[in-house]
């Protein structure tokens, strides 16, 4: 019987505070068969297959986790970010 595949999760928090810089994460993964989630502060933002990176923009500032996850995940490329860059 097989073992099924886990997910590789990269996860931390950004601070985007002044000029009004919302609160993003960056993911990219190997496949775009697999499903690509990206999540702020416990919320999901994107949660689909079909795309080899993505950057989801949440309406939050200040000090918030971050977490991308998917099963191809490529975890040097994936991280939180400002958007405008703070």
């Amino acid at each position: 019987m097989a073992v099924p595949a886990s997910a590789l999760t990269k996860s931390g928090t950004i601070n985007c505070t002044g000029g009004g810089a919302l609160v993003a994460v960056y993911g990219k993964h190997q496949r775009p068969i697999d499903v690509l989630k990206l999540s702020v502060s416990g919320v999901v933002l994107f949660n689909q297959k079909g795309v080899y990176e993505k950057t989801a923009v949440s309406n939050l500032t200040g000090k918030r986790s971050w977490s991308a996850e998917s099963i191809s995940l490529l975890l040097n490329d994936s991280r939180g970010k400002c958007m405008p860059p703070a």
